[in-house]
């Protein structure tokens, strides 16, 4: 399951009529909740097909705990300078 809540925070300048100056910073996973899921969201790094599947073998001591098996996501940031003209 992923419990997600993404948000972005922006503010624009118009200079005149054609050019204008915008910062923007989006938050992905902006609470910073635990997400875990195979792979990972950023890269495409893998998780070994051994460990997934003990993680589903009921009586394993890492039966429906996907915290001993992936890693969690963390909270990610951007800053964006936008200039139109």
């Amino acid at each position: 399951m992923i419990n997600d809540f993404d948000l972005s925070v922006s503010t624009s300048v118009a200079a005149d009529a054609s050019k204008a100056v915008e910062l923007r910073s989006p938050f992905y996973n902006a609470l910073n909740h635990p997400q875990y899921i195979p792979g990972s969201i950023s890269s495409v790094s893998a998780v070994s097909s051994r460990d997934t599947r003990s993680n589903l073998i009921p009586g394993h001591p890492s039966f429906d705990r996907p915290d001993l098996i992936y890693s969690s996501h963390v909270r990610e940031t951007q800053l964006v300078l936008r200039f139109e003209f």
